[in-house]
């Protein structure tokens, strides 16, 4: 297409997201797509630009994304905010040897490129990145990989992150121990989901008051801060 059919679109485009259609609901995703659209400028810009190399990988490329935003702070205003990135495949019920080694290794080399990032812009202790997943996986083996477990395990990363050790008791790895939920070692979790966010989100400045209603089920365990965070 020639570029004056690009401009034309972009026109057409603006002139639709600018009418004022009385609608609040559709006066909101037209706000949305107009910051996307000028965002998406900004993030063509030499302002944009990292020296920090990022891994050319799915989860690579998402995380060169989030980390690109955060450097356009100062042009975009945003505020607090939460970024969430996505890897799938890991639900490896063959070829788990080779398929769970490669997953892992993009996740590392990742997150290791978006640390080194918010480092050199200096904003390593005001960002944490962290996992989350839906299942585990069983340490009985279903033929070349495994099937659904429970109990997981999280990565936790960042200037602010108390790190180097690990949260929660390392559970029994036996079939049928005190740590299976049964005996095909679906391992019962230590830690549960609701303390992982609440102090995530304490950190974030949630109020220690305000915690139960975000975690409705907060009150059944016996901390509601894990320690992770500075």
């Amino acid at each position: 297409w020639p570029k004056a059919a690009a401009d034309a679109r972009r026109t057409g485009v603006q002139q639709v997201l600018q009418l004022d259609s009385g609608l609040a609901l559709v006066q909101a995703a037209n706000k949305m797509r107009t910051d996307a659209v000028a965002l998406n400028a900004m993030l063509s810009g030499s302002a944009a630009t990292l020296t920090t190399p990022f891994p050319g990988t799915i989860l690579g490329n998402q995380l060169k994304q989030v980390a690109t935003i955060i450097k356009l702070h100062p042009s975009t205003g945003m505020r607090r905010q939460v970024f969430l990135c996505s890897l799938g495949g890991f639900d490896t019920h063959g070829s788990q040897s080779w398929q769970h080694w490669s997953l892992l290794k993009q996740v590392s080399d990742a997150l290791a490129a978006f640390y080194s990032a918010t480092t050199e812009m200096g904003v390593a202790d005001r960002v944490t990145s962290f996992t989350l997943s839906d299942f585990g996986r069983s340490l009985q083996q279903s033929g070349s990989g495994s099937d659904h477990g429970w109990g997981n395990h999280h990565l936790i990363l960042g200037g602010a992150v108390q790190g180097g050790r690990m949260y929660g008791a390392f559970p029994s790895l036996a079939l049928g121990g005190p740590d299976d939920s049964g005996a095909r070692g679906a391992l019962i979790p230590t830690t549960s989901t609701e303390q992982y966010g609440a102090t995530l989100a304490a950190w974030m400045g949630v109020p220690a008051a305000e915690l139960p209603a975000v975690f409705p089920n907060l009150a059944n365990f016996p901390t509601s801060n894990l320690g992770f965070m500075g």
